[in-house]
């Protein structure tokens, strides 16, 4: 099986709304769009949060990573938490808001 990566230099050194803005373009491009298909690597919303706008994403940076998330396109909730490598997952470190 091919292991997905979700490393992105780009939009982990992006500020966390303008991550969060590009991820939600790649992820639910508007019906009018010429995209063919969403892109839904990064996005990891358990079922009940996405049903309700709220969006949830990894972005990973060599050993670093950082869930971006926010309720559908207000700016005022996105938020990040940058996580730390340890072992087989990822431990929080720090949040920011």
């Amino acid at each position: 099986m091919k292991k997905v990566t979700v490393e992105d230099v780009d939009l982990f050194n992006r500020s966390a709304g303008d991550a969060y803005s590009e991820l939600c373009r790649r992820d639910f491009p508007p019906t009018e769009s010429d995209a063919k298909n969403s892109d839904f690597t990064h996005f990891v919303s358990a079922k009940s949060l996405s049903d309700d706008e709220h969006n949830v994403f990894l972005v990973e940076c060599a050993a670093q990573a950082k869930l971006i998330y926010g309720f559908d396109q207000y700016p005022s909730s996105i938020c990040e938490v940058a996580l730390r490598s340890a072992g087989n997952f990822k431990t929080p470190l720090v949040g920011n808001r």
